[in-house]
């Protein structure tokens, strides 16, 4: 390897991008980490553009909650070890409340002791899905969003102080570049080896070059362009080679097309957040964080002040938050998200009813929803491998959408990073 270090790019700054760049550091490697998000990192553990952190109470001060996914979970022992380093680190803590399953229309709530062993998505009759493991969308509209029931033999951690400041702390502490506000437009392969990116940012466009790129944005439209770049100069090569050349070009072609599949499949979110009066709330619902199998709007609701080092009150109020399911999402896709909010709002009362006996629901003093169009995907490239590497162009693919080896989404792009990380390295040292 020559004497100055090689400069990696990577695109995308959610789990995947972030724990890639943390190992191509720790191999001796320069990453920068380019994201389009203008107020920080995270991808979808931020919430998109971190709309909460505008969230103002009836005495407008900021209100910063999750926005995005609200825990994390690591069954796999390699990412596990990452989740104690970054837990003694500062950035992870460990999520003990009261957890649980909450029945749809007032059905009830059963703790999580009380369910152990069961599956949540058998326990769902009224969902219409193939239970099948080719069939399921990892974001478990049966109710268990993430394998939050199914998978609680795990310890479950939330980012410190928020989600949203898990991938921004993992780059500060390993001192890693970071791009913010800027789009890959397109990547080229250059002439002498490596590659330039155009990069469309606050300060108009630019250029700049790398030795070796990663590409872990959730969206794989720019992967299947770049993939597709790298094919048509095979194709051209197979003019004077017609047996090695065409054939690469032929299985890159394949790629290009199923990552544009993938694209096309994604499924939609709607994140919510609200405040009620925290005397209400607090006395009388029983739990903290449920799934909610029976439910069509929503799959996870989840009171803020139950995780660690979040505020108890915020001016007398309690900001509670949820998912909701990838139907109701698609079903308003294009509705005002006041509306969507205020559905929302409705599917809680409803859940909250049995708490109050005949007494009134409160309303809540604030709603916001937060829409991500292409949250999640219900198909991967089923892949034996955690990441992509092509590696005499020295390009590394992660994300959620390689394997279909895990539980949740989160946790496959996590260890898609890793291993791209891992393999992107190895490519200087053949």
């Amino acid at each position: 390897m020559a004497s100055t270090p090689p400069r990696v790019a990577v695109v995308g700054g959610g789990i995947a991008g972030s724990l890639c760049a943390l190992v191509l550091k720790n191999r001796g490697i320069i990453p920068t980490v380019i994201d389009a998000g203008k107020s920080g990192l995270g991808g979808r553990l931020g919430g998109g553009d971190r709309t909460i952190e505008t969230f103002q109470s009836s005495h407008r001060r900021p209100a910063r909650g999750d926005a995005g996914v609200p825990f994390v979970r690591a069954s796999d022992p390699r990412l596990a070890g990452i989740f104690s380093m970054l837990e003694a680190k500062g950035l992870l803590a460990k999520w003990n409340a009261r957890f649980g399953i909450l029945g749809s229309a007032g059905g009830g709530f059963l703790p999580s002791g009380i369910i152990a062993g069961t599956s949540v998505r058998s326990m769902n009759k009224d969902s219409g899905e193939d239970s099948s493991p080719n069939n399921a969308n990892k974001t478990t509209d049966a109710g268990d969003f993430c394998g939050f029931i199914d998978g609680s033999k795990a310890p479950t951690y939330v980012g410190i102080p928020t989600m949203a400041d898990l991938c921004p702390g993992i780059c500060r502490a390993a001192d890693i570049e970071v791009i913010l506000g800027s789009s890959v437009k397109k990547v080229h392969l250059a002439p002498g080896g490596g590659w330039t990116l155009s990069l469309d940012g606050k300060d108009g466009m630019m250029a700049d070059s790398y030795d070796g790129l990663v590409l872990a944005t959730h969206n794989p439209l720019l992967a299947s362009d770049t993939i597709q770049t790298i094919a048509e100069g095979e194709l051209q090569a197979s003019k004077d080679d017609h047996d090695s050349s065409s054939l690469i070009a032929d299985r890159l072609l394949q790629l290009s097309k199923d990552l544009q599949l993938i694209r096309e499949a994604r499924q939609p979110i709607v994140s919510w957040s609200a405040l009620y009066p925290s005397d209400v709330s607090k006395d009388r619902i029983p739990f903290d964080a449920v799934a909610i199998p029976g439910s069509h709007v929503m799959q996870f609701l989840s009171r803020n002040a139950s995780k660690p080092n979040r505020p108890g009150q915020l001016d007398g109020c309690e900001l509670w938050t949820a998912i909701s399911t990838s139907q109701f999402a698609a079903h308003y896709a294009d509705a005002d998200l006041d509306q969507v909010a205020e559905i929302m709002s409705s599917e809680v009362k409803q859940l909250w009813a049995p708490y109050f006996d005949n007494s009134h629901v409160p309303d809540p003093i604030y709603a916001v929803a937060k829409r991500w169009n292409a949250a999640f995907t219900p198909q991967t490239l089923n892949l034996k491998e955690d990441s992509i590497a092509l590696a005499p162009w020295r390009l590394a693919l992660c994300g959620d959408y390689i394997s279909n080896s895990y539980s949740t989404p989160f946790e496959a792009a996590a260890l898609s990073g890793l291993d791209a990380g891992e393999r992107a390295a190895a490519s200087f040292f053949q």
